[in-house]
């Protein structure tokens, strides 16, 4: 048995990778297309045609791969605002961690015990 090459996660919708199809954001659904060809009608599995990259070609690079293959190349623009998105993201959690940790939680009022004296304590009064 022989494992395979660990692929980057792709979504399903778009092609491109980083992200799933729950969380694309993509104005282009290119789910209809056969992730060999890149043509609509038909899935990879039952493909014949030549490997032909969408995305590739898309980006005006040579695609004589399918999408996903070891020449495939990840989009620029892509990976760049994925990087800028993950360093937001861990900017915010350092900052609400840092607010965490310079909050300073006021104690608790102690309550006032009730009355002041004895008097009166488990007396009753008889009126007549």
């Amino acid at each position: 048995m022989r494992l395979q090459e660990q692929r980057a996660w792709r979504c399903l919708r778009c092609f491109s990778t980083g992200h799933g199809l729950a969380r694309c954001t993509s104005l282009i659904d290119r789910s209809g297309l056969c992730f060999r060809c890149g043509q609509p009608g038909h899935k990879a599995a039952s493909c014949t045609a030549a490997p032909h990259c969408a995305l590739c070609a898309a980006a005006g690079r040579t695609a004589n791969h399918r999408a996903g293959g070891k020449g495939r190349f990840p989009s620029g623009d892509n990976t760049e605002r994925n990087r800028r998105r993950k360093s937001k993201r861990r900017q915010k959690r350092r900052l609400a961690r840092g607010a965490l940790a310079n909050t300073v939680i006021p104690a608790a009022a102690p309550v006032p015990e009730s009355g002041g004296s004895s008097e009166g304590k488990g007396a009753m009064d008889v009126v007549q």
